[in-house]
């Protein structure tokens, strides 16, 4: 399985803990408040949407 890692460090980031929600239950994954989308990383075969606020994070 193909393992992801965020492409930079942010402040608040889902990544460490995201190992510990539940597990998607379908084929899309909508983050909001995305960050360095640590959550949707663990899954890229799923559909993913990501939502950010945060103009610098856009940028990136």
């Amino acid at each position: 399985m193909l393992k992801l890692h965020p492409f930079f460090s942010y402040f608040g980031s889902k990544y460490r803990l995201a190992k510990y929600y539940h597990k998607p239950q379908y084929d899309e994954i909508i983050e909001p408040f995305a960050g360095s989308a640590g959550y949707s990383l663990l899954y890229p075969q799923k559909n993913v949407y990501l939502y950010e606020a945060h103009e610098p994070i856009v940028e990136l």
